[in-house]
């Protein structure tokens, strides 16, 4: 199986400047997992992946304890709520991943899985 047969057509992708509440608005209408970014030249600059919008478990500074992170804000129980009103505020650049695995549609999505998981992606 090549990357052709499960890519979604059109490509649909925002831009650097799209708000995060119009991002996800376009995943949930699209059903799509993730979105290219692109800059104003059309480059992909970044992606938008499900996940950037919930919390990850981020290393906290000089310990080994992961604490979780939300847009990359530290979260606790009572700052959860402030966390998503403020993210209605930012755009995709804010939370995108920048390092994109990109792939060519005659690639067979086993290589393309290989590479996802040596990068950690």
């Amino acid at each position: 199986m090549n990357v052709r047969e499960i890519m979604v057509e059109p490509v649909v992708v925002v831009r650097e400047d799209t708000p995060l509440e119009e991002v996800a608005r376009i995943m949930l209408q699209r059903r799509i997992g993730c979105l290219p970014v692109v800059d104003g030249a059309d480059k992909l600059v970044g992606i938008i992946t499900e996940s950037d919008f919930t919390g990850k478990g981020r290393g906290f500074p000089f310990s080994a304890y992961l604490a979780p992170q939300v847009f990359g804000e530290w979260v606790d129980k009572s700052g959860i709520e402030r966390i998503y009103e403020a993210a209605r505020k930012r755009t995709a650049s804010e939370i995108m991943t920048r390092q994109v695995v990109t792939a060519t549609e005659d690639e067979p999505v086993t290589d393309l899985v290989v590479r996802m998981v040596q990068q950690d992606r």
